[in-house]
């Protein structure tokens, strides 16, 4: 496979001689090897330097043998293909102690995978022979790198030697002449026991000159070499592809569990799932949003509970309903490990973390043309797995963003957790509803919001009819000052407190003398410190960014028209509404609280227009993105540039992007930062 465009590197720095062997002619030599298949997708099937060369001038692909092997008996543990400068392939094979324990005839159930192996391989790769050994391969000889790869080049010498030595097992089949097959048990003649004693002869010098390096040196032999394999990633091989390890774990568990690729997702049940399950009511609100950002976009959000089963789906064509339900994605059906095999449902659930499982990585075919991300929901209380978040595309469309996108989503269904019941409606988010219930109480609240979103509008809200009294930390008397105030005692920003401030407020906080308040930026960007006055916060507001309130934009403009005394003097042309909600809001309400100032200042009658409107809405219109999906992918990049105050490289990091994809986001959206 050779590569060439404007993503490949431009060579090896320092290293010319590298550079030469790798680049020629501009084209990047990989030394993978891989196959098309009639639609034009690639498989890679291995690499090059791990093909073995018969003595007939055959070429195999030693791994792809393996992982058959592996796949067709839940009983063999690991297993090497040898057959360089060889007539035939021979397989070495060892069984799984822990699957393995009582099987009968181990000889023939090995057998038996061998010879269904051979069943889908050419003639020239097919195993003639092979040797069920003792031992694991990670004994004195290391024929398995640290991440249990076969050290083939390495290695030949060794492997033709326990060939040669093991009791080669023949696999036989028919003759149409009716000879007897040859018995191949103890095929080792006196010719080949005289070459078995010069290969010992050589072994046997070349771990003496190891040995006495290592004396000589202080240090094991290849300690270096091991320690350099342990801290460079090495990709593991399952099927005919390379795969990431968790990809390959969760393949083997599925395997083992007796999957095959060509299962069906139907043989999960199917159950029903009434409107009241916990997780699905308090998840309404928000898939009700994600189902507006993706409507349009041929994207699917999946909500699961933590045993796997799908209590809500939000596709965003309504002719994708139809193609879920032929794929046996459906409200009800469980989706993991033993029922449906690697998806992004089964492994979050397996690992508890957020996961991208693109196209051939399931282990099912029916999804292999999907690309799905899942995010777990974990439940603030008890910090477990409370259900799994997805988002499902056709593998054409996958993006790096879209787990920072379900992380959003998801952190919001938690916070609903964490309150034990759904958000109040968007009409009345300014004035929560539970204020009145922490005032009469006198619990300690946190406000937490970004700049601009509220905070001190829901401090004086909480706080009702009771004095305000804005305590600083940093002056002396602090606590006779709040102990002796009879209403709201106001400690804001505790997130960017010094230490000597934090420790003054946990000492208030202790005492509990004084009713008191704290604001602070969103939970999630809440430091140690700050999520421990978090902790002891009984009572909790968080405030939404006015991005995530984009619908609701014209009424939120007409209140502030009629706080102001000016209901119904301006009215807004389409193109005026459309550049509004293409702009980023990094000061929430109290920039629109000035926008309305500046276009009442303007004193006109007609209809505003995007004219009218000052020149930070006006840049770059035509660069913003028009689509909800785009629009929220936009949001996150403006949303990671404002919390690391521009810096595009801890931004990257955050949304788990590399800095050469941010920055072209960057030049679509004419993002300046």
């Amino acid at each position: 496979m050779l590569i060439k465009g404007p993503g490949v590197m431009r060579g090896y720095h320092n290293r010319p001689a590298e550079t030469a062997e790798t680049l020629i002619d501009g084209w990047l030599h990989t030394g993978d090897i891989g196959e098309l298949d009639e639609r034009g997708r690639l498989t890679i099937t291995d690499r090059e330097k791990e093909l073995i060369k018969t003595s007939g001038g055959k070429y195999v692909a030693p791994a792809r043998i393996e992982s058959l092997l592996k796949a067709a008996s839940p009983y063999i543990g690991n297993a090497i293909v040898h057959g360089d400068r060889r007539k035939y392939c021979v397989a070495l094979v060892t069984l799984d102690p822990d699957t393995s324990a009582g099987l009968g005839d181990a000889q023939a159930e090995v057998r038996r995978a061998v010879e269904q192996v051979n069943a889908q391989l050419a003639r020239h790769e097919q195993l003639k022979r092979f040797a069920l050994l003792e031992r694991d391969f990670s004994g004195e000889d290391a024929l398995l790198t640290t991440s249990l790869k076969p050290r083939r080049r390495e290695n030949r010498q060794t492997l033709r030697i326990r060939a040669e030595r093991s009791l080669l097992t023949q696999i036989t089949r028919s003759d149409p002449k009716g000879r007897r097959p040859v018995d191949r048990q103890n095929a080792v003649s006196a010719g080949s026991s005289a070459w078995l004693s010069r290969e010992w002869v050589h072994m046997f010098l070349l771990v003496l000159g190891r040995h006495i390096s290592s004396l000589t040196h202080g240090s094991p032999p290849c300690a270096a070499a091991q320690e350099t394999k342990m801290t460079r990633c090495e990709p593991k091989l399952i099927g005919s592809a390379v795969v990431r390890p968790e990809i390959e774990a969760s393949w083997r568990r599925s395997q083992r569990i007796g999957l095959s690729p060509l299962s069906e997702v139907f043989a999960a049940p199917v159950r029903p799932v009434p409107s009241s399950h916990p997780l699905r009511r308090l998840a309404a609100d928000v898939l009700s949003r994600f189902e507006k950002d993706i409507s349009g976009s041929p994207f699917t959000a999946v909500l699961a509970d933590a045993g796997g089963v799908i209590v809500d789906l939000r596709p965003g064509l309504p002719e994708q309903s139809s193609e879920l339900d032929a794929a046996g994605v459906v409200v009800g059906r469980q989706f993991t490990e033993p029922l449906t095999g690697t998806n992004s449902i089964s492994l979050t659930i397996e690992l508890g973390q957020p996961v991208a499982v693109i196209g051939a990585e399931h282990f099912l075919t029916r999804f292999k043309d999907f690309a799905c991300y899942g995010y777990p929901i974990m439940a603030p209380s008890t910090g477990r797995l409370a259900g799994v978040l997805n988002l499902a595309c056709p593998l054409d469309m996958a993006s790096p963003l879209s787990l920072p996108l379900l992380r959003r989503f998801a952190q919001e269904i938690e916070h609903r957790i964490r309150m034990g019941a759904p958000a109040a409606s968007p009409a009345n988010q300014l004035v929560d509803p539970r204020l009145p219930h922490y005032r009469r109480q006198r619990l300690p609240v946190l406000v937490a919001g970004e700049r601009g979103s509220g905070r001190t509008t829901a401090v004086w809200q909480l706080a009702g009819t009771n004095p305000i009294l804005r305590l600083d930390l940093t002056r002396s008397g602090h606590e006779q000052l709040a102990a002796g105030h009879s209403g709201l005692v106001l400690v804001e920003n505790v997130d960017a407190l010094g230490p000597a401030e934090v420790a003054k407020l946990a000492h208030l906080l202790d005492a509990g003398t004084c009713w008191i308040a704290l604001t602070s930026k969103p939970l999630a960007e809440l430091d140690h410190n700050g999520r421990a006055f978090a902790a002891r916060c009984a009572g909790r507001v968080e405030l939404s960014p006015l991005r995530d309130r984009l619908g609701e934009l014209p009424a939120l403009v007409h209140e502030h028209l009629a706080a102001l005394g000016a209901a119904g003097r301006l009215r807004f042309a389409d193109t005026a509404w459309g550049a509004l909600r293409r702009h980023t809001w990094l000061d929430n309400f109290r920039e629109l609280h000035d926008l309305v100032e500046h276009l009442l200042s303007l004193r006109t009658t007609r209809e505003i227009t995007v004219h009218d409107l000052p020149e930070r809405f006006r840049h770059n219109c035509s660069k913003q993105p028009r689509s909800l999906m785009a629009k929220t992918e936009y949001d996150l990049i403006v949303k990671a540039l404002r919390t690391y105050g521009g810096n595009r490289v801890k931004a990257a990091e955050h949304l788990g992007i590399s800095r050469s994809t941010l920055h072209r986001r960057l030049r679509t959206f004419g993002i300046a930062a």
